[in-house]
């Protein structure tokens, strides 16, 4: 015997639409939930009737849900994804793949590099250009994050532990360093006679420590040091301490700017360009733009902001080429 509504709905019953009405946003038991539980496990435990919802069978395929339920949805999300719900989880992570054998890990994190559809393939030359454009700027979502901190880092460092490569990938290896020739190294000594040692490449002419040639005269307590020549010189900068600034013009600037108090930060962003980078003198923190210092203007400082202006027209960026104005009105 089958049931008084069956192939019955809301829509076409008003004894169904008046019972869901009553229904509506009250909360089930424990024991209703249990039972709903109970009846899905065993409806979907047989595969014809998973079948019929696969694919274009679901009634649901091809819709989308609203943007109110899209955004109910991210609330719940939220609330339910704690800090403590992430501990718990990765903890429990750690406790299942503990005593797991590599097999028993790749059966259950992964399949074989082999059976991967896209095993092999690569990007166009166009796709890659655009992609590198994307990325300008941009740091690796990984960054700062380690396998205790994260879970996807963790599920990755569980797939790969005791992982054997095979022979299709052992090939493709040594056919990357096929032309690649290795320099070997040796250990010498210092020919002064000091006794120092040092690993240096055999075809490499090297003979002296620095500072250990005879014939080279050599100031050992300036190396590694700043030059005493130049115009630049060590200036304290409100928050952010002791610096040196490299020139006797963005020494006036920044006095200037000290002076009518506006907030700045020296070499604040370094930007990527075309195969190089520019790491812009100042930063003026109101205006949002950066500002760089030249006195002599050479031909690559011109392309650099041709290039700035390209890559990234967001950003505001003005090169400073007479500090004569900056000067006069320190005193002001």
């Amino acid at each position: 015997m089958s049931g008084w509504c069956k192939g019955l709905t809301k829509e076409t019953d008003e004894r169904i639409k008046r019972r869901s009405g009553k229904l509506k946003g009250k909360p089930k038991s424990e024991i209703h939930k249990k039972h709903l539980l109970e009846a899905q496990i065993k409806y979907f435990s047989n595969p014809e009737n998973r079948a019929k919802l696969q694919g274009k069978n679901n009634p649901m395929y091809g819709k989308h849900h609203s943007k109110e339920a899209k955004k109910i949805k991210s609330e719940k999300n939220k609330a339910w994804w704690t800090p403590e719900m992430k501990e718990q989880q990765r903890l429990v992570m750690i406790e299942r793949c503990k005593n797991m054998n590599p097999e028993d890990r790749k059966k259950k994190f992964g399949q074989p590099k082999e059976l991967n559809p896209m095993y092999g393939k690569h990007h166009s030359i166009k796709s890659k250009e655009s992609m590198s454009k994307n990325q300008m700027g941009h740091s690796s979502w990984s960054k700062g994050l380690t396998k205790e901190t994260n879970s996807s880092l963790l599920s990755t460092s569980i797939k790969h532990t005791g992982r054997i490569f095979s022979e299709i990938h052992r090939k493709a290896m040594s056919n990357s360093r096929i032309g690649k020739i290795r320099i070997k190294r040796e250990i010498r000594q210092c020919a002064c006679g000091c006794g120092k040692i040092k690993e240096v490449k055999i075809n490499s002419n090297w003979k002296y420590i620095i500072g250990h040639n005879p014939r080279q005269k050599f100031n050992i307590n300036r190396y590694g040091k700043s030059p005493g020549h130049g115009k630049g010189c060590w200036f304290e900068i409100p928050e952010q301490g002791k610096v040196f600034l490299r020139s006797s013009w963005e020494v006036i600037f920044v006095k200037y700017l000290i002076a009518k108090r506006v907030k700045f930060r020296y070499e604040y962003k370094r930007f990527i360009l075309d195969g190089k980078t520019f790491l812009p003198d100042f930063y003026l923190v109101d205006e949002n733009k950066f500002i760089e210092i030249k006195g002599w203007v050479k031909e690559k400082d011109i392309q650099k902001m041709e290039e700035m202006k390209r890559f990234y027209p967001d950003v505001k960026i003005e090169m400073i080429t007479d500090i004569s104005k900056f000067k006069e009105k320190i005193n002001e």
